[in-house]
């Protein structure tokens, strides 16, 4: 299990993903955890993108690896403003879904995985799949241990679709790290932030160094902002009822 979310912002699309392997099943108390990067890239001459998901590792990386191949395979290598077939991305990531269904127990190694791709030449389109049924993504989404309460109550209070790049980094590395302090069996490591940026060729790597500076912001200083929050409810209570 793992979380990895897609969130659109005013100049393109973020990608987040914590580290964490289980091995095992996480509740067996023979599981073990280990550490691994869940987002893979790829810059061609007319695209790059970006994959990340939850599930087994082994099946996200095969989901990955044959769809990274396909589109890849797409372009010749003469296409500098290669423009994918409509429909090719879904196509792609259904052909690499597919497979690994037919060659993993989907009993034990399903995945769920989210795709971006920036088109150069038409923009950033995310796509996804549930199962094996393909789909593509809004404003944002979320797969893995990330579809909970707590989760869905950031998203829905802090997000906004027309944050910059800063404050969407930011958002990000809040989000995962309440994931990773709160559900630490399913979530944990290092924090992973990729961006594709439209006029922007290739997939930007938010540094390790930023995302730590604001996990240790917000160890230190989220208790201190919900206590005021709560020193402010009582107070505002107070004055309404008299």
């Amino acid at each position: 299990m793992t979380m990895a979310a897609s969130f659109h912002f005013d100049e393109g699309v973020l990608l987040c993903a914590d580290r964490l392997i289980t091995h095992g099943r996480p509740s067996s108390p023979d599981s073990f955890g280990s550490y691994q990067e869940k987002i893979w890239e790829m810059t061609c001459r007319g695209f790059s993108l970006a994959i990340t998901g939850a599930g087994t590792t082994a099946a996200l990386k095969a989901i990955a690896d044959k769809t990274m191949q396909t589109l890849q395979q797409e372009q010749g290598p003469d296409e500098e403003f290669c423009q994918l077939p409509a429909g090719m991305i879904e196509a792609a990531l259904k052909e690499a879904v597919d497979e690994v269904h037919e060659g993993f127990d989907p009993q034990t190694d399903s995945a769920d995985v989210l795709l971006a791709v920036n088109q150069y030449v038409s923009g950033i389109t995310v796509t996804r799949n549930t199962g094996r049924i393909i789909s593509r993504v809004g404003t944002s989404d979320i797969v893995g241990i990330g579809e909970n309460s707590l989760i869905g109550f950031l998203v829905n209070n802090l997000y906004r679709a027309r944050m910059n790049q800063t404050q969407i980094t930011a958002f990000a590395a809040l989000l995962v790290h309440e994931a990773k302090t709160y559900c630490p069996q399913y979530c944990g490591g290092q924090t992973d932030i990729k961006i594709l940026k439209r006029g922007f060729r290739g997939v930007l790597t938010v540094p390790a160094a930023t995302v730590g500076v604001f996990e240790i912001f917000f160890h230190e200083h989220a208790k201190d902002h919900l206590n005021n929050l709560l020193h402010d409810a009582i107070q505002f209570v107070d004055r309404s009822c008299k």
